[in-house]
């Protein structure tokens, strides 16, 4: 019985623990392999491979381990407001409260 409930399910380690390609986190690994799909598309799959690698490296630096929630709330923080799904949410430069 309890063979089966393990198969059926799975049971992360933690609770911040992302899903997984080939051992790449899902956002590194889009950002890898877009650039060279769409090189091997247009004939250019030695440039598709640089710029998916430096897209990569530049992803890698500006995470420097920290999880992908983390990029996504500093991208909201620094990057300039844009139409967002949120609306709710007040703008990056109206971020202080006063009381």
């Amino acid at each position: 019985m309890r063979d089966e409930v393990e198969e059926r399910y799975i049971f992360p380690q933690t609770l911040t623990e992302q899903k997984r390609l080939i051992g790449i986190p899902l956002d590194e690994a889009f950002v890898g392999l877009t650039p060279p799909c769409i090189g091997i598309y247009f004939n250019q799959s030695l440039a598709g491979l640089i710029v998916g690698l430096l897209f990569w490296f530049a992803l890698t630096h500006f995470k420097k381990g920290k999880g992908t929630s983390w990029l996504f709330n500093m991208c909201y923080w620094h990057l300039p407001g844009l139409n967002s799904q949120f609306k709710v949410l007040p703008e990056s430069c109206r971020r202080l409260w006063l009381k």
